[in-house]
């Protein structure tokens, strides 16, 4: 039994991923608290996320509660007023534990009371509940540990590593009359000499795999041009992201002209962003070429031992359909 949900506001590029912290639990506890209550820091900007993200069901429960920062917040003093089978979802720094289970022992030695915090584990594959019951001033602590049942969205993950990026929308997406030409181009006479590709020609054939991506209907999400950013420079990129139905993430380097295919390769073999997000079973790194160039692809791939996959504007769809 649930009595309210509490949660810490964290900054705005933080807040997506509350978002779906806040959705997927409740969809995996089946209930629906009457009650939920976001604490709102003195140093934190906006909500203006949580009012668009969320669904009206939640935004009629939910309420916004100011509070100081915590690094403020004097001992003894209250913030939460805990209540008896709150659950507190702790989407931050430890310092957010430390000052619910302060106010919680303080609590208890006035009365008995249960409450739970709950965390994702590090690649928020799992849900860890944290069950404290307080009887005679004394604290029993139960954990355990449940499997989280919905896909997240690499949309939500990368926005909590700072990361910026478009979102292709397969309802709207289409191709503009160049980007169809070339994609003919590769589908009935692709030219065997690419010396003679402009720039463009690749920022086209990005394009045109993405489109092609979003509409497979494995595919849940697509995002282009997702960026890190660190001392206001490129720190990484990658052309495009894709989450499966599968709960499976691509990564997707794309080449369209002639040459460093074997250093992007090597830079594949060693990408390191999706360390970030899932357990490594969860990721494939994918190198995209036009047609002519997939065979010696694959053959400097197999000869290195490299854990990439290749693909073209021909083979992406067949390479989806057979991913489990």
């Amino acid at each position: 039994m649930i009595n309210r949900i509490l949660l810490i506001v964290q900054p705005e590029n933080q807040q997506h991923r509350q978002v779906d912290f806040l959705t997927s639990f409740l969809e995996e506890i089946n209930s629906s608290p009457e009650e939920i209550v976001f604490f709102v820091g003195e140093d934190i900007g906006g909500t203006a996320i949580f009012e668009q993200e969320l669904p009206d069901t939640l935004l009629e429960r939910l309420q916004f509660k100011p509070i100081p920062s915590l690094n403020n917040t004097p001992n003894g003093n209250t913030i939460f007023n805990i209540q008896n089978n709150d659950h507190f979802l702790i989407s931050g720094t430890k310092l957010q534990l430390a000052c619910f289970l302060s106010e919680l022992k303080l609590e208890s030695e006035n009365s008995d009371i249960v409450a739970v915090c709950v965390h994702e584990t590090p690649d928020q594959s799992s849900f860890v509940f944290h069950k404290y019951t307080c009887i005679n001033s004394e604290i029993h602590v139960d954990l355990e540990t449940v499997e989280r049942k919905g896909i997240i969205p690499a949309s939500r993950l990368l926005s909590a590593k700072s990361y910026t990026f478009d979102i292709v929308n397969p309802g709207s997406s289409k191709l503009s009359d160049e980007q169809k030409r070339l994609l003919r181009s590769e589908e009935h006479s692709p030219r065997e000499n690419s010396s003679n590709t402009v720039a463009q020609e690749g920022f086209e054939f990005e394009a045109i795999l993405a489109h092609l991506i979003s509409q497979h209907p494995r595919v849940i999400e697509t995002l282009m041009n997702c960026i890190m950013r660190a001392d206001k420079k490129t720190a990484r990129e990658e052309d495009i992201v894709c989450t499966m139905e599968n709960g499976d993430y691509l990564f997707i380097s794309c080449k369209f002209g002639k040459s460093g295919t074997m250093a992007e390769l090597k830079r594949l073999a060693n990408a390191t962003i999706s360390r970030n997000l899932q357990p490594r079973e969860k990721w494939k790194v994918l190198f995209a070429t036009r047609h002519t160039k997939l065979e010696l692809a694959e053959q400097q791939i197999v000869e290195m031992g490299f854990n990439v996959h290749a693909v073209s504007l021909l083979t992406i769809k067949a390479f989806l359909a057979q991913l489990n």
